[in-house]
Parts: structure tokens; sequence; C-alpha cells
């Protein structure tokens, strides 16, 4: 799971890490920073969705598009 650091606050608290580590854990994942922007999201939220995602369809699986 990767924390977005885009500047805007500082996601490197402790507080922020040991929250953002709990769902990294929950998930059976490492945590990890990349530099970024809200691009993204804005895309996903205005249903932009270009090659930056993965559009499953109910019933099928993730794994499928990787093997």
């Amino acid at each position: 799971m990767d924390i977005v650091d885009t500047g805007v606050f500082d996601c490197h608290t402790e507080d922020y890490v040991e929250k953002a580590q709990k769902c990294a854990d929950a998930l059976h994942c490492n945590l990890d920073y990349v530099s970024g922007s809200n691009a993204l999201l804005e895309k996903l939220i205005g249903g932009q969705w270009d090659t930056g995602f993965l559009v499953v369809e109910p019933g099928q699986r993730i794994h499928d598009f990787f093997s």
C-alpha cells in the first residue's frame, strides 16, 4: 500500500503512519511512500478511467489480469 505524498500536508507524522500501517497490516501488504498529486483521485471521481486504472467486472478475479 502506498501513501501518495502530494506535499499538501505532512504524511510522515507518527499518528498518520500508525493509522496507515494498521490498514496495510489488515491487507497483509507493505507500506511505502510515493511522490505524486491528486490527479489520480480527480480521475477516479470524474470517471476518467484510463490505462491508469484496472476496471474489474463483478465475478472477475484481479489475478486473471496479471497471469
